[in-house]
Protein backbone atom coordinates (compact mmCIF):
# COMPACT_ATOMS: atom_id res chain seq x y z
CA UNK A 1 0.00 0.00 0.00
CA UNK A 2 1.17 3.23 -0.99
CA UNK A 3 2.01 5.48 1.72
CA UNK A 4 -0.10 8.89 1.90
CA UNK A 5 1.53 12.21 0.93
CA UNK A 6 2.05 14.62 4.34
CA UNK A 7 0.13 17.54 3.89
CA UNK A 8 1.94 20.55 3.65
CA UNK A 9 0.95 24.54 3.80
CA UNK A 10 2.18 24.56 -0.07
CA UNK A 11 -0.64 21.88 -0.90
CA UNK A 12 -2.54 24.26 0.77
CA UNK A 13 -2.10 27.02 -0.83
CA UNK A 14 -2.10 25.28 -3.95
CA UNK A 15 -6.12 24.61 -3.25
CA UNK A 16 -6.32 28.00 -2.09
CA UNK A 17 -5.38 29.52 -5.34
CA UNK A 18 -7.69 26.75 -6.99
CA UNK A 19 -10.72 27.46 -4.67
CA UNK A 20 -9.97 31.13 -5.81
CA UNK A 21 -9.93 30.73 -9.48
CA UNK A 22 -13.70 28.83 -8.95
CA UNK A 23 -14.60 31.92 -7.02
CA UNK A 24 -14.17 33.84 -9.86
CA UNK A 25 -15.48 31.42 -12.58
CA UNK A 26 -18.42 31.54 -10.42
CA UNK A 27 -18.51 35.03 -9.61
CA UNK A 28 -19.75 34.46 -6.70
CA UNK A 29 -19.78 38.16 -5.31
CA UNK A 30 -22.29 38.99 -7.85
CA UNK A 31 -24.34 35.48 -6.83
CA UNK A 32 -24.15 36.60 -3.43
CA UNK A 33 -26.11 40.25 -4.77
CA UNK A 34 -28.15 38.25 -7.01
CA UNK A 35 -29.79 35.93 -3.84
CA UNK A 36 -29.97 39.52 -1.63
CA UNK A 37 -32.14 41.26 -4.71
CA UNK A 38 -34.35 37.92 -5.43
CA UNK A 39 -34.98 37.33 -1.80
CA UNK A 40 -36.11 41.16 -1.63
CA UNK A 41 -38.32 40.71 -4.88
CA UNK A 42 -39.82 37.87 -2.95
CA UNK A 43 -41.35 39.53 -0.17
CA UNK A 44 -42.83 42.24 -2.08
CA UNK A 45 -46.23 42.46 -2.44
CA UNK A 46 -47.82 40.57 -5.74
CA UNK A 47 -44.71 38.37 -5.70
CA UNK A 48 -47.05 34.96 -5.78
CA UNK A 49 -49.80 36.43 -7.91
CA UNK A 50 -47.49 34.75 -10.98
CA UNK A 51 -46.69 31.55 -9.75
CA UNK A 52 -44.95 29.95 -12.31
CA UNK A 53 -42.57 33.16 -11.87
CA UNK A 54 -42.66 32.89 -8.31
CA UNK A 55 -41.50 29.31 -8.64
CA UNK A 56 -38.54 30.11 -10.67
CA UNK A 57 -37.16 32.48 -8.84
CA UNK A 58 -38.08 30.06 -5.82
CA UNK A 59 -35.67 27.67 -7.61
CA UNK A 60 -32.69 30.48 -8.89
CA UNK A 61 -32.53 31.36 -5.10
CA UNK A 62 -32.01 27.76 -3.92
CA UNK A 63 -29.85 26.53 -6.69
CA UNK A 64 -27.44 29.82 -6.23
CA UNK A 65 -27.13 29.90 -2.37
CA UNK A 66 -26.15 25.76 -2.87
CA UNK A 67 -23.37 27.19 -5.35
CA UNK A 68 -22.39 29.63 -2.54
CA UNK A 69 -22.61 27.65 0.25
CA UNK A 70 -20.21 24.51 -1.50
CA UNK A 71 -17.29 26.84 -1.18
CA UNK A 72 -18.08 28.92 1.45
CA UNK A 73 -18.15 25.30 3.19
CA UNK A 74 -14.79 24.46 1.27
CA UNK A 75 -13.26 27.90 2.34
CA UNK A 76 -13.79 26.51 5.64
CA UNK A 77 -12.38 23.25 5.54
CA UNK A 78 -9.35 25.27 3.90
CA UNK A 79 -9.35 27.26 7.45
CA UNK A 80 -9.94 24.45 9.61
CA UNK A 81 -6.77 22.58 7.41
CA UNK A 82 -4.28 25.28 8.09
CA UNK A 83 -5.55 25.56 11.82
CA UNK A 84 -4.83 21.91 12.07
CA UNK A 85 -1.71 21.91 10.19
CA UNK A 86 -0.30 24.71 12.15
CA UNK A 87 -1.23 23.12 15.57
CA UNK A 88 0.98 19.83 14.09
CA UNK A 89 3.56 21.82 13.29
CA UNK A 90 3.49 23.71 16.47
CA UNK A 91 3.39 19.86 18.53
CA UNK A 92 6.11 18.73 16.93
CA UNK A 93 6.68 14.85 17.70
CA UNK A 94 3.99 14.44 20.17
CA UNK A 95 1.51 11.56 18.82
CA UNK A 96 -1.43 13.34 18.80
CA UNK A 97 0.48 15.73 15.93
CA UNK A 98 1.30 13.06 14.23
CA UNK A 99 -2.81 11.76 14.05
CA UNK A 100 -3.60 15.05 13.38
CA UNK A 101 -1.10 14.81 10.14
CA UNK A 102 -2.73 12.01 9.35
CA UNK A 103 -6.06 12.87 9.61
CA UNK A 104 -5.78 15.74 6.96
CA UNK A 105 -4.97 14.34 3.95
CA UNK A 106 -8.08 12.42 4.02
CA UNK A 107 -10.00 15.20 4.05
CA UNK A 108 -8.30 17.26 1.54
CA UNK A 109 -8.08 14.53 -0.54
CA UNK A 110 -12.63 14.84 -0.21
CA UNK A 111 -12.62 18.52 -1.19
CA UNK A 112 -14.23 18.32 -4.33
CA UNK A 113 -12.51 21.56 -6.19
CA UNK A 114 -10.51 19.90 -8.74
CA UNK A 115 -13.75 18.21 -10.06
CA UNK A 116 -15.88 21.52 -9.55
CA UNK A 117 -13.43 23.46 -12.23
CA UNK A 118 -14.48 20.37 -14.66
CA UNK A 119 -18.09 20.44 -13.64
CA UNK A 120 -18.37 24.17 -14.27
CA UNK A 121 -16.58 23.64 -17.55
CA UNK A 122 -19.35 21.15 -18.67
CA UNK A 123 -22.14 23.45 -17.38
CA UNK A 124 -23.04 21.43 -14.08
CA UNK A 125 -24.17 23.22 -10.98
CA UNK A 126 -21.77 23.11 -7.41
CA UNK A 127 -24.79 20.80 -6.23
CA UNK A 128 -24.28 18.53 -8.64
CA UNK A 129 -20.35 17.82 -7.79
CA UNK A 130 -19.30 14.87 -5.49
CA UNK A 131 -15.87 14.89 -4.24
CA UNK A 132 -12.74 13.40 -6.06
CA UNK A 133 -9.36 12.56 -5.13
CA UNK A 134 -6.79 15.29 -5.64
Amino acid sequence: MAEALEVTPAELDAFADRLGEVESYLHLDEKRTRVTELEAKSVAPGFWDDADAARATMEEIARTKEDIAAVDTARGELSDARAALELAEEMGDDPDAVALREELQPRLSAWPVPSMSLSFRAGLPVSSITAMPL
